[in-house]
């Protein structure tokens, strides 16, 4: 009967009713087959129950059937991402210990499908903009999805882009529900209020709206700059310098000012400052970190498939904006610059949870509120080549801009080109204004290196003030995303060189999660011969130097941090499961959860010529160097049982207070290796008030057994015979 429960289980979905699947469609079940099913007889229904007037009997049925098709693929689309997450939900639900093979294919396969989907509508949606209009194909040949004013049809164009909208409906759905379910998971706010402080958006505010003003004066023409150029950039790069050097300490008092103020404050300010403009720009953040962002695809698992989303996605996007009619087309250009600032946000906030992951040492964020994104990807290569789309999406810009402006002054051969043509000289003009903004590439000035476009700023032609006001924009645009970007990218390789010189020299045993990932990866190799993972002769020699400059240092001589081996012995990837589990065979390094760390650190003890021995025998030597070695050991092993009791404590509160009769042993023994060191004093007294804080028939007794001597045989006989039957 139990085995059939189990069955029976195993077969329910999340709506409790059996799915029989369907023979060669691994991928589809009943369920599939009754929502299909229902999408169908909706859609059936709206076709039948349209009402139809005489006179639009010829054209309305079209649209008719265009609503039903839209609201038959957009709720298919949503039923499936509804089945998706389900299963996804179920499988991340469960511990990385407990998880099933099924439920890591689950895992690895996240949202691929419905970016499939997504993909798929809009590359439909790019051809059907390219081929509309188009006497080649005589049933889209009614269709007006570009070309001027007077050619385009706007309800054309309202249907086209509620197309285009319906295709994103089922992946947000899904990506919401996967955000509000990891930061469930990491007891973290779904939308973080600490992103921006006060001080900083104060700061941001004006030195943005300062630009802006000087940009809006300066393009109004209410002043002009002749000689006195060079000395107002002077100056101006001077005060940049002292602002520098004054705003950590201007910030300091601010703070200091702002803590004072929320001392004082009452329920009621608490209240208000919930309104704060701080708080909202960080939810706005968030919403584009954890919503934003993954459109992107690049928070998918496996190696080429983030990288090919965010392509995939691009590309469409930007095929859009360039057929689609102006202005309507700005719409998924910009679309695709939002997915790109949000996937550098997402790749800053991960940046954030690396550093923080570095000083924890831990990347588990169930034991931090302060790691709020996780480690499933760095994100670095997809947001540099999400920012390389910009040199794309900004001419794509200009070029929609410029069809319903008239900003700029264009030859006039280039308005009788065709589009194609007129992109390639909007190219022209960006990469000139790129030379002048980018540092160094400037240098062509010097040589008074002259280019020519087919598209400029004249003060005479166009509208000059929104023309320099889109140039102004374009520039800044590679100023401050780009650069900050390329720059944030170079920081990053700098501090992993950093990571693994202070690694060699022993100042640091754990590296950042992305760091450490690679320096496991490049010293484990798989053997064909043993079928095993092994670890190469140069990263063992580079671990030993590390555990020699250590000792060195009078430091722990672990070869890795041992929180992170015990975090890395339940890692998926191979090459870190398999690093760890050497490093903690070959150094005798504890590891894996707290009750199997008690049994390891007594049979380490238990063995000859442990700690016991190698002080024992360097105590009463006067040589220095031996006494030094002993006086290591006993501090290395005193560090380590102290760690591990630690753990216990804190393993201890977060669950009951029964204590397993093995462990009580094994800990009774662990004490009674340290009953004549006075260095482990401390280690003794944390084992002591753990024992009397558990649960137990046999707690009392193994309290007992350390506390009693051997004259209990006389004194208390009752207790010595209770403790030999359960203890030996």
């Amino acid at each position: 009967m139990g085995e059939e429960n189990k069955v029976q289980m195993s077969l329910r979905v999340e709506f409790g009713f059996q799915r029989p699947r369907w023979m060669g469609l691994k991928a589809l079940d009943a369920t599939d087959g009754i929502r299909t099913g229902i999408v169908v007889a909706i859609t059936a229904t709206g076709l039948l129950l349209w009402p139809l007037s005489e006179t639009d009997q010829q054209q309305t049925p079209n649209y008719a059937l265009l609503v039903a098709l839209w609201m038959g693929a957009v709720m298919a689309g949503l039923f499936r991402s509804h089945q998706i997450w389900t299963r996804l939900q179920s499988a991340l639900s469960m511990a990385g210990s407990r998880r099933t093979e099924n439920d890591e294919k689950i895992i690895a396969r996240g949202l691929k499908e419905l970016f499939i989907y997504l993909l798929l509508s809009l590359l439909i949606l790019s051809v059907l903009a390219f081929v509309s209009g188009s006497p080649m194909v005589t049933a889209l040949e009614s269709i007006r999805l570009r070309g001027t004013e007077a050619e385009r049809n706007l309800l054309h164009i309202t249907i086209y882009c509620a197309f285009f909208a319906g295709s994103f409906l089922p992946i947000l759905t899904a990506i919401a529900r996967l955000a509000a379910a990891e930061a469930k998971l990491s007891k973290s706010p779904l939308f973080r209020t600490d992103v921006v402080s006060r001080n900083s958006l104060i700061m941001s505010f004006i030195a943005i709206g300062s630009i802006l003003l000087l940009a809006w004066a300066a393009g109004a023409g209410f002043f002009s700059i002749d000689q006195d150029l060079g000395v107002i950039i002077y100056l101006v790069v001077i005060i940049a310098f002292l602002v520098f050097i004054i705003a950590p300490h201007l910030t300091r008092h601010l703070n200091q000012n702002e803590e004072n103020r929320a001392a004082r404050a009452n329920t009621v300010a608490g209240g208000i400052a919930r309104f704060a403009p701080e708080v909202w720009v960080s939810r706005l953040d968030s919403i584009l970190v954890r919503l934003v962002a993954p459109l992107s695809g690049a928070t998918q698992h496996g190696a080429p498939v983030p990288h090919l989303l965010v392509v995939g996605l691009i590309l469409p996007l930007s095929a859009i904006g360039f057929v689609l009619s102006s202005p309507f087309g700005l719409i998924p250009i910009f679309l695709a610059m939002l997915i790109v600032i949000a996937l550098g946000r997402r790749w800053a906030w991960v940046e954030a949870d690396r550093e923080t992951a570095s000083r924890l040492q831990s990347t588990d964020f169930r034991k931090s509120q302060d790691i709020h994104i996780g480690f499933d990807n760095d994100l670095k290569d997809e947001a540099l080549l999400g920012y390389v789309s910009f040199f794309v999406l900004v001419p794509l810009a200009l070029f929609q801009i410029e069809q319903f402006s008239f900003a700029f002054d264009m030859e006039q051969s280039l308005a009788s080109m065709p589009p194609t043509q007129q992109f390639y000289a909007w190219i022209s003009f960006f990469g000139a204004e790129l030379a002048k903004a980018v540092p160094f590439v400037d240098w062509w000035e010097i040589y008074q290196v002259e280019v020519n476009t087919p598209i400029s700023v004249s003060d005479n032609v166009g509208n000059p003030t929104l023309a320099k006001h889109l140039t102004f924009a374009a520039r800044a645009l590679v100023d401050l995303v780009i650069m900050a970007a390329l720059f944030q990218a170079f920081g990053i390789w700098q501090r992993s060189r950093a990571q693994q010189r202070l690694y060699d020299a022993g100042h640091i045993n754990a590296f950042d999660p992305f760091t450490e990932q690679e320096f496991f990866e490049r010293g484990i190799r798989y053997d064909a011969k043993q079928e095993k993972y092994l670890p190469k002769p140069s990263f063992q020699k580079r671990v030993e130097k590390h555990r020699e400059a250590r000792e060195a240092l009078k430091l722990p001589a672990f070869p890795y941090s041992p929180r992170r081996l015990s975090e890395l012995l339940n890692s998926p990837d191979a090459d870190l499961k398999a690093g760890a589990e050497w490093m903690v065979s070959e150094y005798r390094v504890l590891a894996g959860p707290p009750a199997e760390q008690l049994s390891q650190l007594e049979e380490q003890w238990r063995q000859p010529r442990d700690f016991r021995d190698t002080y024992t025998r360097y105590r009463a030597t006067s040589h220095p160097e031996k006494r030094a070695v002993a006086k290591l050991t006993i501090r290395n092993e005193k560090l380590k049982f102290e760690r591990l009791l630690d753990d216990l404590i804190e393993a201890g509160a977060n669950s009951n207070k029964w204590f397993a009769l093995n462990q009580a042993d094994t800990l009774l023994k662990l004490l009674e290796h340290i009953s004549n060191f006075p260095e482990f004093v401390y280690a003794h007294s944390l084992a002591i008030d753990y024992l009397s804080e558990r649960r137990g028939q046999f707690i009392l007794l193994a309290l007992a057994s350390h506390t009693l001597t051997d004259t209990a045989d006389v004194v208390a006989p009752a207790w010595r015979r209770q403790i030999m039957g359960k203890f030996n």
